[in-house]
């Protein structure tokens, strides 16, 4: 058991590798520690303020971090209004920060590196998501089909896919090359507030505001879904229904879909 002992936190957050817990305080530091042991292993003095007060319009100011093992960087980025979101990007191998944009003019509700540590993906509060090369600062924003602020979200092992949770209650998972939707799903009747893949890949959980935890398998590729349909439904004569819509796939009756199946045949 993890029991970190430090004032103030005002955020904490998983590493990807989930080997390590950060934690926030309000004078600005951040401290890293051990999952397993609960020992402290290195601390980061920010030039971000993190110490904020409620606004006269009732807004939260909020911390949100990440950081990316491979490459050893880590983001944090301050909201303390509606409309200016503050933000520090560290190489903590060079000890140094990277020589980017710290301020950008919309609030955002969460972030997330993609594996490789060169980008950011951010969730902005006018329900957009944002992607920023860390590399070139530039920054290149899509529409996420959330009619909600979008509370969590999680990229896939493999890099490829991006899943949502919204106050709308739905997921929505995305091709991160293209931004083409690959599935809307509902299931909760609350606001979703965390999400999360599995170490292959082929499941997402979610849970919600309603106390509810789903956990449903959400395929990389057409071949792993059809082989899943094949597994599963070989013993009926049925077509299962398929909420799931790749590029260019046409639809197709089951005793074709599994003709050339390992598993269907």
């Amino acid at each position: 058991t993890v029991t970190p002992e430090v004032k103030g936190v005002r955020a904490f957050a998983i590493a990807d590798d989930r080997k390590q817990l950060l934690t926030a305080s309000k004078d600005g530091e951040i401290l890293f520690w051990d999952l397993e042991t609960g020992a402290q292993v290195e601390g980061k003095s920010l030039d971000i303020k993190t110490d904020f007060g409620v606004t006269p319009s009732g807004w939260r100011p909020k911390i949100h971090m990440a950081y990316n093992a491979k490459s050893q960087r880590l983001a944090v980025t301050a909201t303390p209004d509606q409309g200016s979101t503050h933000t520090a990007v560290w190489d903590m191998k060079k000890n140094a920060a990277l020589p980017i944009s710290k301020k950008s003019p919309q609030a955002l509700s969460a972030l997330n590196f993609t594996p490789d540590g060169k980008r950011l993906i951010m969730a902005l509060i006018d329900y957009t998501l944002e992607t920023w090369n860390l590399e070139t600062d530039k920054r290149v924003r899509t529409e996420s089909g959330h009619e909600g602020h979008i509370e969590a979200m999680d990229i896939s092992p493999d890099g490829k896919r991006l899943a949502t949770a919204s106050d709308d209650e739905t997921i929505r998972v995305f091709d991160i090359a293209s931004w083409h939707e690959l599935v809307s799903l509902g299931g909760h009747e609350r606001s979703v507030i965390s999400i999360s893949f599995s170490s292959d890949g082929r499941k997402l959980a979610s849970v919600a505001e309603d106390q509810s935890l789903l956990v449903r398998h959400v395929f990389p590729d057409v071949h792993s879904l059809k082989e899943h349909i094949c597994l599963e439904f070989k013993h009926i004569n049925v077509t299962p229904k398929i909420d799931r819509k790749f590029p260019n796939e046409p639809e197709m009756k089951l005793d074709a879909l599994c003709a050339n199946s390992k598993i269907g045949g």
